[in-house]
């Protein structure tokens, strides 16, 4: 009865809750915009940054003396980490760090980066990439390479075109190969500008390279965490007789552990995907900290209004207090009454604050963003995706609730305690 009531009193008395409504409903929006976006662009940035790292965990192996990217255990890796239960795939990559150039048409363009790769086994994981043209699965043909759209379109490429490879080999001679251009994909970011993916085994041919692999990539099942599948990995390694760095989870570390060079032979390094990231990550966990900061304001702003305007209710409904009470309603009823109107207020702002917070992200993901400088490693088709986790929102909600029902439980607590006589006497 007394939820009845109180839900009544709301929907009769829509002038004197309006302000506060639109309060709740104008913050919970705003918070769900923030939330959204900053989910988006970390959603976004993970799946790029995976396909150029080669999943949520990557492997180096480190040569001394002479201090070269190898990875001779390849097989052993893969066959130990399988057999973890973790990793849906075990991926080789043979990067050639310090680029090269690609040629066509008389034209040339240098790459940052140069990723030999077993399209065969991993095309799929392309399949995420925003590709202007060619297919997935037409990767997987011998000989093939990838180029963004950028290179493409300055070197005047189309798909199926040759496109030549100039590169310094293991031993410092000047290398060239013909490639088939197999697909174009575009990201303007720093992940993919200047970016081109291989096949490995032409690639292992032109740089000479003992074994063609200097990294290991592990892609992992879903809701796997990866930085207790990483101890896994690292444990699993050791177990194998292999040199193994602690896990590595920022890059700056990962850069004190190659200046020591206290070993010989071959030294393995295990890197998260949040190590390669690091550095974008904080950024990213500036803006969720932007975004509980301003939850935490706008929870105080709604905890004072909510208490300010019930001490106001209170006065104005003293003759009603006092009929409730009068006719039997006890004094836990009344408490109750004001306590369900204040969450019912919090529930009703919060829906119609997520309802308009979605729209405002519906907005905000079909503005073209490819002209903001910096911003393309968060974007997909030039355009910024959003991300709620359903888990974040429902406790959002849950704290404006109970906030709402703290800031009136005092004002409540008054109704409660007035007498009948007093109040039909005032």
């Amino acid at each position: 009865m007394t939820a009845r009531i109180a839900f009544r009193n709301l929907v009769r008395q829509k002038r004197r809750y309006g302000l506060l409504f639109a309060a709740i409903a104008l913050g919970f929006a705003v918070v769900t915009l923030l939330g959204g976006m900053s989910g988006g662009m970390t959603v976004s940035l993970r799946r790029k940054a995976k396909s150029y790292y080669g999943g949520d965990i990557t492997i180096l192996g480190h040569n001394r003396p002479d201090y070269f990217l190898t990875v001779p255990d390849f097989p052993a890796i893969r066959n130990a980490v399988m057999e973890l239960g973790v990793a849906d795939l075990v991926v080789p990559r043979g990067n050639v760090y310090s680029g090269g150039s690609v040629f066509f048409g008389g034209a040339m363009i240098r790459q940052k980066r140069i990723t030999g790769t077993d399209f065969a086994v991993e095309w799929p994981r392309f399949a995420t990439m925003d590709f202007v043209e060619g297919r997935p699965d037409g990767l997987a043909e011998n000989g093939g390479i990838i180029l963004s759209e950028a290179t493409a379109n300055r070197l005047g490429a189309k798909v199926g075109d040759e496109i030549m490879v100039l590169l310094t080999s293991f031993g410092g001679q000047k290398n060239t190969g013909v490639f088939i251009l197999r697909g174009i994909f575009r990201d303007n970011s720093l992940f993919g500008f200047y970016t081109a993916y291989c096949d490995i085994g032409q690639l292992t041919t032109l740089t000479l390279h003992p074994t063609g692999i200097t990294d290991v990539g592990v892609w992992l099942k879903p809701g796997i965490d990866p930085a207790a599948a990483a101890e896994k990995v690292r444990a699993v390694m050791e177990r194998e007789g292999l040199l193994v760095f602690p896990v590595i989870h920022r890059k700056d570390v990962y850069d004190l552990y190659k200046a020591k060079r206290d070993w010989t032979g071959v030294k393995y390094a295990i890197l998260t995907l949040d190590a390669h990231l690091y550095e974008v990550k904080d950024f990213l966990d500036a803006i969720r900290a932007v975004t509980y900061f301003l939850l935490g304001v706008f929870v105080i702003i709604v905890t004072v209004g909510i208490s300010n305007t019930y001490r106001v209710v209170v006065f104005e409904r003293t003759r009603e207090i006092g009929t409730m009470r009068a006719i039997g309603i006890q004094r836990p009823a009344v408490r109750a009454i004001f306590l369900y109107e204040a969450l019912g207020l919090g529930i009703a702002g919060s829906i119609a604050g997520f309802a308009l917070g979605l729209a405002a992200l519906s907005i905000v993901a079909g503005i073209d963003l490819s002209g903001v400088p910096g911003f393309q490693m968060f974007l997909e088709r030039n355009r910024l995706r959003w991300d709620l986790e359903p888990a974040i929102v429902a406790l959002d909600a849950v704290i404006v609730c109970l906030a709402a029902v703290v800031a009136a439980w005092r004002p409540a607590s008054s109704a409660a305690s007035i007498e009948p006589a007093d109040a039909l006497r005032s």
